[in-house]
């Protein structure tokens, strides 16, 4: 296929389309507006805003307006205002900037805003937006915000499904990039035969800061508010922030605005990308059969020449207008985000697997040992977040919850089960078969050394599980024996139920590590907290990701964000409808798969599409708030193997949790978790090594100083030959993403930040050592599809720092 599956490619064209969600599987999250609907009274809170207000009252239609934000120097400002008075869109409106632009409005009949500022170009008059687009949230006033490089073929505001925060338009360019997707990643460190070593990212690409629709909400008042700090405290591109703030989670003191996100068809809202090397080019996406909304010249710098071109074709009746397109972003062959980077996985991949950046989230750990931070350390105000229960959470007795329950029922069991271990509502839960007893032992002794007072329901899904609970003496419930087929899906399952009564639930996998009371580490500020399978601040929480697309020229990075999947495996859901609602949509899925035995496999990839991914056309997401747990504190066992118990300081005293989600082979994952057990109680590193498989033990630099030969010598032994031959011929090798690595033949080394050695290592034929910038590093060569001594693992003497590298592709 050509990567697409778009409301534009079927015969509805543009129009507005139904949800394809099941009733019992929820709505778009209910917005919360600023001037409530039924309000007569509008706009309100016009205090200090008597102007704007005016011109509201004035201009809006429906509460809402279209809004281009421009001063006086604005290329092409003419012709696009002409364009929109040609498609009479009563409800437009500029926000003028300077007063040469007010005057030449004001002799036009075009009305405007008049707000006197000095931004200049581009960058400088978009980052402006958002505090105007506060001042009209504030007031309840939606607004669909346009750039003047837009070209519109018919009336917007005809297209806009306004039942979400913002609706944007992409700068996608297939179903991938424009929706979101989950892309994998290895990391060859955790070992060949490891499955864990095969994780995903979450990506998509940046939604346009020039075409999206806001509604006047409470999220959206939030996220103009953050955003607005943002851009005049850090050395930020309004874009890149505008989506990291979308698309990242809460985390720590970063709160979130909880704005639900749907994404506009990226065949009917258009960037020129799309435009000028997919549309154009397929005669199914003629204007006869297609007929887009607007197009904006975004991707192209003959921006005017571009706008012209679809204008003539779409309006002026010209057959062949856009059939001239010369020069960067024209030819019909646009590859994937995968594609297009598969020539850089050493950036891609191993740049990203090899990241250990903890400068956000290591000062709070140690400072907030954990517990609960400010958000934005108080600086903006009372923010919140609107969480719509299905009990009130405060102010109704537990006791209560199962009272309307039939006598004898499966539901009146379960509610018992909850009830016995509740404790304000929530509940620690974990699903176990028989295939897991040695993890929940290991869970249970954690809890009982860390003198954990909650205790732990067990949901048995068979004899052997309902035996082992009694022996601990831990509370079980025995799921029926013909409710659920696998263990992912009962696990799913059994939590809509408890959430449907009310119960606020914290799942853990049996494969877990209690050292704290996790409960007294929650926020409880968004409908769900999610262990993370990040390890870093840039993998935990999310970066600014750029695609490469060379055939675009001047506009060849893309941007959009990227970060690890969320653990499944440790989440708190609060009794939200929101939470409910993604809950049964897993839930839903898992049961589809689960005779094949697949459910456990696929439950990562299942949740993770369900809790991020965004609406478009007529799929609706759930509309959770998500907080990210601290990745320091709700630790996954690759995080401590490899990093954390090289930290003296960190290590100290353990996390709050550990979720053995790298090391979850059921053969493993108890052993490993008494070795992590072991390691913070006795602070002996051999702990994890010895049982934590594909651990990073940190060697000293004397250890590593007495099996390193020096510079030059034995290269010629006959072991170790044909790697010195192979690393030799090799004209640029990568280091953690960076090209620039070159061993020549005489031990010398060249890096990119200078010079330096390398040699054999004593008895090793795979491994090398290197030093330069002052560090040893041993190498570990391995061969990876079928070329031997392509990939090398390396561990850095002292604190072992771990980087992969490979052969390196030349740029361009």
């Amino acid at each position: 296929t050509d990567g697409w599956r778009s409301a534009g490619t079927k015969a509805s064209g543009c129009k507005l389309q139904s949800s394809d969600q099941q009733a019992s599987e929820g709505g778009p999250r209910p917005l919360s507006w600023i001037v409530p609907p039924q309000a007569v009274a509008w706009p309100q809170n016009c205090a200090g805003a008597e102007a704007l207000c005016e011109v509201l009252r004035r201009v809006a239609l429906h509460r809402s307006v279209m809004l281009a934000v421009a001063n006086s120097a604005a290329p092409g400002l003419q012709g696009f205002l002409d364009a929109i008075k040609a498609l009479d869109i009563k409800n437009f409106m500029v926000v003028a900037l300077d007063s040469t632009l007010a005057r030449r409005l004001d002799s036009q009949g075009v009305p405007y805003y008049f707000k006197s500022n000095k931004a200049q170009g581009n960058h400088g008059v978009s980052a402006q937006k958002f505090g105007i687009l506060k001042e009209f949230i504030e007031v309840g006033c939606s607004v669909l915000l346009t750039d003047t490089d837009v070209v519109y073929l018919q009336n917007p505001f005809q297209f806009i499904y306004g039942d979400h925060d913002i609706e944007g338009m992409s700068d996608g360019w297939d179903n991938n990039t424009v929706h979101g997707f989950l892309d994998p990643v290895d990391d060859p460190a955790l070992g060949v035969q490891n499955p864990a070593r095969h994780g995903y990212t979450l990506r998509v690409a940046a939604l346009n800061s020039g075409l999206w629709f806001v509604g006047a909400t409470r999220a959206a008042l939030q996220l103009m508010t953050i955003m607005a700090h943002r851009l005049a405290t850090e050395d930020l591109w309004d874009q890149s922030g505008y989506n990291l703030e979308l698309f990242q989670p809460s985390r720590d003191d970063h709160y979130t605005s909880g704005c639900t996100v749907r994404v506009m068809d990226p065949l009917c809202f258009v960037n020129s990308k799309v435009m000028f090397r997919h549309i154009r080019h397929k005669p199914q996406l003629s204007k006869r059969l297609h007929f887009p909304v607007a197009v904006h010249a975004n991707y192209h710098t003959d921006k005017h020449h571009k706008m012209d071109q679809v204008a003539e074709y779409y309006l002026k009746g010209h057959e062949h207008a856009l059939e001239e397109c010369k020069g960067d972003g024209c030819t019909f062959d646009m590859a994937s985000a995968s594609a297009l980077e598969a020539q850089h996985l050493h950036q891609i991949n191993d740049g990203f697997i090899s990241a250990h950046d903890w400068r956000l989230a290591r000062p709070k750990v140690l400072k907030f040992r954990c517990a609960k931070e400010q958000p934005w350390e108080g600086k903006l105000g009372d923010l919140g977040h609107d969480l719509h229960y299905i009990i009130e959470r405060e102010g109704v007795d537990q006791a209560l919850i199962c009272q309307h329950l039939d006598s004898g029922s499966d539901d009146l069991a379960l509610c018992q089960a909850l009830l016995q271990t509740a404790q304000e509502k929530e509940v620690l839960m974990t699903t176990v078969g028989k295939e897991h007893l040695n993890a929940l032992e290991v869970l249970h002794t954690s809890m009982t050394k860390a003198h954990v007072q909650r205790a732990l329901l067990v949901v048995a899904l068979d004899v052997e599980t309902e035996h082992k609970a009694t022996t601990l003496g831990l509370p079980h419930w025995r799921l029926p024996d013909d409710l659920a087929y696998c263990s992912a899906e009962a696990k799913w399952r059994v939590a809509a139920s408890a959430l449907a009564l009310g119960f606020h639930i914290l799942l853990v996998d049996p494969e877990t590590v209690i050292f704290r009371d996790p409960f007294s580490y929650l926020y409880r500020d968004s409908d769900i907290e999610v262990g993370t399978n990040g390890w870093d601040d840039m993998t935990a929480y999310g970066l600014d990701h750029v695609v490469d697309d060379p055939k675009m020229g001047w506009s060849r990075f893309v941007h959009g964000v990227r970060m690890m999947t969320r653990d499944p495996g440790m989440i708190y859901l609060q009794a939200t409808h929101q939470s409910l609602n993604m809950v049964v949509r897993v839930a839903g899925r898992l049961m589809k798969v689960s005779k094949e035995k697949r459910c456990e496999w696929l439950e990562h990839m299942i949740f993770n599409e369900e809790a991020w991914l965004p609406s478009h056309g007529p799929y609706t997401s759930a509309g959770v708030i998500t907080r990210v747990m601290s990745y320091l504190c709700f630790a996954n066992s690759k995080a401590v193997t490899r990093f954390m118990r090289n930290d003296h300081v960190l290590s100290e005293e353990p996390p709050v949790a550990v979720r053995l989600s790298y090391h979850k082979n059921t053969q493993q994952s108890a052993t490993c978790a008494e070795g992590i057990m072991n390691f913070y109680n006795t602070h002996d590193s051999s702990e994890i090594t010895s049982r934590c498989p594909s651990s990073t033990v940190a060697p000293s630099r004397v250890e590593c100083e007495a099996i390193r030969l020096p510079k030059g010598e034995g290269l010629t032994n006959v072991d170790i030959t044909p790697l010195v031959r192979h690393v030799t011929h090799i004209d640029k090798w990568s280091w953690g993403g960076v090209l620039g690595l070159k061993f020549l033949p005489d031990g010398e080394l060249t890096t990119p930040w200078g010079g330096g050695t390398w040699g054999a290592v004593k008895n090793e034929k795979s491994t090398l050592w290197t030093e330069f910038v002052g560090s040893i590093h041993f190498l570990v060569f391995s061969t990876v599809s079928n070329q031997s001594f392509s990939m090398y693992i390396s561990v850095r003497c002292g604190d072992g720092d771990v980087v992969i590298g490979r052969i390196g592709h030349v740029e361009g």
